[in-house]
């Protein structure tokens, strides 16, 4: 058995292989919205605080379009005792910068900290 090690693969046209029938996560965030804290982040270059229970991830490599932002989050509640929201909801101001939003028994609220995920093809 051999081993292969690199540092770069490339296609040989020069750019990015290609991969086939896979699709990692093209951002992700750890966020701690009350505190205004990231605590880790992959494709992230900065968070705004945009409303209560509302804030947008800058990403640091823009997605393909908006269309191919597929986002979920999940967080843990201000206020309530079972750790999680009731709705979760995403949407998409521009294809570098995917919107979060959090509620609770109907009301925004800034999450204690919200694990973010977004997949599509990056531009």
């Amino acid at each position: 058995m051999s081993t292969l090690k690199t540092d770069t693969i490339q296609s040989t046209g020069g750019g990015p292989v290609t991969l086939t029938k896979q699709k990692p996560a093209k951002l992700e965030l750890n966020y701690g919205h009350a505190a205004t804290t990231i605590y880790s982040s992959f494709n992230v270059s900065s968070v705004d605080d945009v409303q209560t229970g509302y804030h947008a991830a800058n990403t640091s490599s823009s997605f393909s379009s908006t269309n191919e932002i597929k986002a979920y989050n999940n967080c843990q509640a201000s206020n309530n005792n079972s750790g999680s929201a009731d709705y979760l909801h995403t949407t998409t101001s521009s294809s570098s910068r995917p919107l979060f939003r959090h509620f609770e028994n109907g009301t925004a609220y800034d999450a204690t900290f919200a694990i973010n995920v977004a997949h599509g093809d990056l531009a």
